[in-house]
């Protein structure tokens, strides 16, 4: 692409400087300027008086005497190190490289100072402070200058040189080039087509210790210019492991590559060694077979060493841009190039001013140009052509001309402090500003530049807002141009700034549905999107039918939007099966399966993607669970047969890990109760009521909902569930049938006993629900079984329950009222014997309401029962059995005549104990007195504790009873008074006595007696009678001695 074919811009302003009160303007005419270089703050000036000038940016000069002829060549040292010797008493602040000669014989010589530049500071903006050494640079003369000392002198061209290097130079050779790389490399161009390349400390090694090698770049072509480049490269470092093998590191070097150009050739040399490429150091590697000329070739600078080297090469039909490899592109522009330099992020070309070639300039620069020419030059004679050259300002990468003007004949072109300074030969100082930023982007704005703009602004620190606004000014520049691919794409770098309404709006009224389309993308990816957008771009697809993008942007993984909102949108548009896509997609279960059962009614499908789910993993199961609870009803009523089926697949899997649960939980209770197992069990508490929530939630009670309406299902579910209950109870110790599931089974079980027709149906139900009630592992509530059963009239099933609530006198009452005789003789002879005899009185009152001759035999049984039971007297049988008047006298004869002779014995026994007790009471009286009133013998020969012979000392009790004393002290216990053979048995009767004189406990034991007496309470009145009840209050103390009555 040639240069003529950029975009033009006036990113710079010119300033022309020819006042004779400027220093700089005065230096420049009062002496050639030969050399030039920059750095560290100043303009750094070597001119023909052999001078050396630092030039403030406001004009201010300080010089001093570096060469007695001349200076040809000067470059500054970037470097912030200070170095100093023994003979150097001043603080040197950077360094500074110049060449020259101070004899007719021409030399070159080399010399390098370090700079004060304190005193460059200090020294005051006079014409008097120009210092001009008169003792010899670089002589080890006892004068000092103030603003520069010379460090290193080095002659060039010497044939006498010790340095063999110097002494191969030609005779009267002169420096054509110089570049200098910090404070460690210099190479230094001749016109013969040597390159002087010397390595070192140029600052602090002497001069044997540096490392000079000439180069011989060409037989008889000088040398233009030399350009050290520096670049970041990474390369593969290997290093071999112990056994041999070998492994590699990426590591990042510094590479340093030298550009040597001449007028017939572009060469390279490479100044890094690594590894393989040791062979090739030093090594000339040609680029291209046309060279430059002095002055039009420059080295692209990077400061951040990220891009490629690029050396530019200025001829006169292109602009050649080289690498390390060779030849790269070229751009076409004709014209002789006399300057090429790199100016920021510029090219600056200065090229002769060709009026042919040149192309139209604004009106500005034109009536500038008017008045340069106007302007008298003094001191320097009129010229044909007062502008000789043209300056023309690249922006490479942007690819177009920042600036372009001709102005006078240049001799140096400098860049300091962000401004390129143009030196021209009739002592004119030209200054080129580049325009801030603003200006820049209104001159754009101007032009409708947005595209540069925006690249132009983000090349500097710009905020996004500020980004947004231009792009939203570029993209209405489009819109108005009829573009509206170009302005959406605009108007999608504005999102997150620019309100999307704005755009919508736009492309609505247009109807531009297919752009509106690519920026509701945009917002979607970027995550921006609201419900009226995802809303909007689905109803867009489905308005141009394009179902494949349609598919594509809900199958999409790299899209950001709301699934929630999309899918109730594609519900409410028809697409049903792209919702059921996207829901399943993204596992939004609840409209996944809520648009399966409701709009598709889908049942098989849904129950499927249930069966898969569980088939996937455990982790399904809750998921399962839960939205089998909520649209469990709407599959049951499709799709009976596999819901039940999936249903005891979930609930049996809860089942189980229950019974899992508990057996780890009993596992870890028995284990020893230490620190370690604590915190075992700790972690497994917590472990237990996290899973514990789970499967509450899904017992299998949870499920019964689902069964409304069809229970035979919900029998069948519930008898698997029971059963699978059961043995899981039997084996692994599990916990009874939930009360729930037996209540729900018992009671489908009598709606179905209920409703059945056929007698083989009936049967069936009754032994199921007969099985039912009697199988123990069965956990059912009673009394609601008991409540199902009558309301179903299930007797069976009622006189069971009554039976196992031992309510013995209901299933009585049941017989009775249905005037079973049978019935009522089997219930008594089965439970009145044992649990309740009151059953034969009732029976009695049952058999007397309705006797006749049938019933003589149970009543005759009955009558047995009562006399044998003792559970009534005769006279209320005589009123029981009279009170209907249905029983004659002649069916109790033998009842009473039996128990009249029961109690004519019992009258014969209790006479006959009467007087026995008569009897014992006169021996006992007798007894007593002889014991108070008569003389007792003590007969015993024989202790009565150990059985030996009886011998003194002894005690003898009035029972009869002797002891030795030892023996009887070892009795002794709380009472001496008593004998220790007859003392328990008189404890005893005394404690009952004393029993019976306590009137507390005498009533309590009374009442208790009389409550659970089942023969005649009488026997048990008289018996209280006769132990004194009625008696005096009798007390004893404690040794057991009758005290008193009261």
């Amino acid at each position: 692409m040639a240069f003529l074919q950029w975009r033009r811009f006036n990113f710079f302003e010119k300033e022309i400087f020819s006042e004779s009160n400027d220093q700089l303007i005065e230096l420049a005419k009062s002496c050639q300027i030969t050399c030039s270089s920059s750095g560290q703050g100043y303009l750094i000036l070597g001119d023909s008086l052999g001078l050396i000038s630092f030039v403030t940016r406001q004009h201010s000069i300080s010089s001093f005497t570096a060469y007695k002829i001349a200076v040809t060549h000067c470059a500054s040292i970037k470097t912030t190190s200070t170095t100093g010797s023994s003979k150097v008493s001043i603080k040197s602040n950077f360094y500074l490289i110049t060449i020259g000669t101070d004899n007719e014989d021409l030399i070159p010589i080399l010399k390098i100072w370090t700079v004060n530049e304190g005193f460059i500071l200090a020294v005051k903006t006079q014409s008097s402070n120009v210092e001009q050494s008169t003792s010899e640079t670089g002589s080890n003369s006892s004068s000092v200058n103030p603003l520069a000392q010379c460090i290193r002198t080095l002659k060039l061209c010497c044939h006498n040189s010790t340095i063999s290097q110097l002494s191969a130079l030609r005779v009267h050779s002169m420096v054509t080039a110089l570049d200098v790389l910090g404070d460690s490399m210099l190479a230094i161009g001749f016109n013969d087509g040597h390159c002087l390349l010397i390595k070192g400390e140029l600052i602090r090694d002497r001069d044997r210790n540096l490392r000079i090698k000439l180069l011989e770049v060409s037989q008889n072509d000088s040398v233009t210019n030399v350009a050290f480049a520096t670049n970041l490269r990474t390369i593969n470092k290997p290093s071999k492991s112990l056994r041999g093998s070998s492994s590699g590191e990426n590591i990042v070097r510094q590479f340093v590559t030298l550009f040597v150009s001449t007028r017939k050739e572009i060469c390279s040399y490479n100044l890094t060694t690594t590894g393989r490429d040791k062979d090739h150091l030093e090594e000339k590697f040609l680029l291209d077979a046309f060279g430059s000329e002095i002055g039009a070739s420059c080295l692209k600078c990077d400061p951040k060493k990220l891009e490629s080297i690029q050396f530019i090469v200025g001829r006169k039909d292109a602009i050649y841009f080289y690498n390390t490899d060779g030849r790269g592109p070229c751009l076409a522009y004709e014209g002789q190039k006399l300057f090429l330099t790199w100016f920021r992020n510029y090219l600056v070309v200065i090229t002769l001013n060709d009026n042919s070639n040149l192309p139209k300039l604004s009106k500005k620069n034109q009536k500038m140009d008017e008045q340069e020419s106007t302007t008298p030059n003094k001191g320097t004679p009129s010229l044909s052509n007062p502008n000789p050259n043209l300056i023309t300002i690249y922006d490479i990468e942007q690819k177009f001309i920042a600036f372009s003007c001709p102005i006078p004949a240049v001799s140096q072109l400098i860049s300091e402090w962000s401004e390129l300074y143009a030196i021209t030969t009739d002592g004119r100082v030209i200054i080129f500003k580049e325009c801030d930023i603003q200006t820049k982007l209104e001159i754009l704005f101007k032009k409708n530049q947005f595209s540069l703009a925006i690249d132009l602004a983000r090349t500097q620190i710009y905020s996004q807002d500020v980004l947004a606004d231009m792009f939203k000014q570029y993209g209405d520049h489009l819109y108005q141009n009829g573009d509206y691919d170009g302005a959406i794409n605009q108007y999608c770098q504005t999102l997150g700034y620019l309100e999307p309404s704005y755009v919508i709006r736009k492309f609505l009224d247009l109807q531009r549905i297919h752009n509106l389309t690519s920026y509701l993308q945009e917002i979607h990816k970027r995550d921006l999107a609201t419900e009226d957008h995802t809303t909007l771009l689905i109803n867009c697809y489905v308005k141009l039918k394009d179902e494949s993008k349609l598919n594509e942007f809900l199958r999409s993984s790299d899209l950001v939007f709301d699934v929630e909102i999309a899918i109730r949108v594609l519900r409410q548009a028809g697409y049903y099966d792209n919702a059921i896509l996207l829901a399943r997609k993204h596992r939004k279960y609840d409209s996944y399966f809520s648009i399966l059962l409701e709009d598709k009614a889908d049942s098989r499908t849904v129950l499927d993607s249930f069966t898969e789910m569980i088939h996937e993993g455990e982790d399904n199961y809750p998921v399962v669970g839960r939205y089998l609870r909520k649209f469990g009803r709407m599959l049951m009523a499709d799709e009976p047969d596999k819901s039940t089926e999936l249903l005891k697949q979930l609930c049996l899997f809860y089942m189980k890990k229950l019974s899992a649960q508990q057996q780890m939980a009993e596992k870890e209770k028995t284990k020893d109760s230490d620190s370690r197992s604590l915190d075992l069990l700790t972690d497994l508490i917590v472990d237990i009521d996290g899973q514990q929530a789970e499967i509450e939630q899904n017992r299998p009670e949870k499920y019964l909902h689902i069964f409304l309406n069809h229970h035979s299902k919900m029998i069948e579910f519930l008898e698997y569930i029971s059963d699978k209950w059961k043995k899981l109870q039997n084996s692994d110790s599990v916990a009874k049938v939930p009360i729930e599931i037996s209540n729900t089974l018992l009671e489908m079980y009598m709606h179905s006993y209920k409703n059945e027709i056929q007698e083989d149906g009936l049967a069936e139900n009754r032994n199921k629900i007969m099985a039912f009630l009697q199988d123990p592992d069965s956990n059912f509530d009673i009394k609601k079984a008991m409540i199902l059963c009558q309301m179903s009239n299930f007797i069976p099933g009622v006189l069971f329950l009554y039976e196992k609530s031992r309510m013995y006198k209901q299933i009585l009452t049941h017989f009775i009222q249905r005037k079973d005789s049978d019935g009522v003789m089997q219930t008594c002879r089965k439970f009145a014997d044992k649990e309740c005899p009151q059953l034969w009185v009732d029976s009695l009152q049952y058999f007397a309401e309705i006797y006749n001759q049938e019933q003589k035999a149970n009543i005759t049984t009955v009558l047995e029962k009562i006399e044998q039971h003792q559970l009534l007297p005769p006279l209320m049988v005589i009123e029981i059995i009279s009170k209907p008047g249905k029983v004659t006298l002649g069916v109790c004869r033998e009842y009473l005549m039996q128990w009249i002779k029961t109690q004519q014995a019992e009258i014969d026994e209790n006479d006959r104990l009467i007087d026995e007790y008569r009897d014992e009471c006169e021996r006992t009286r007798k007894h007593i007195d002889d014991i108070q009133n008569k003389p007792k013998v003590f007969q015993a020969t024989k202790c009565a504790a150990c059985s030996h012979v009886l011998e003194l000392p002894s005690v003898h009790f009035m029972c009869n009873h002797s002891f030795h004393l030892t023996c009887f002290e070892s009795y002794i216990t709380d009472n001496d008074q008593e004998c220790p053979s007859c003392l328990q048995e008189n404890r005893k009767i005394l404690n009952e006595i004393s029993m019976f004189d306590n009137v507390k406990n005498v009533n309590d034991l009374f009442q208790k007696e009389l409550l659970e007496c089942r023969g005649d309470p009488f026997d048990v009145i008289a018996r209280y009678c006769s132990q004194g009840l009625f008696n005096p209050l009798t007390v004893v103390t404690d040794d057991g001695v009758i005290q008193s009555n009261i």
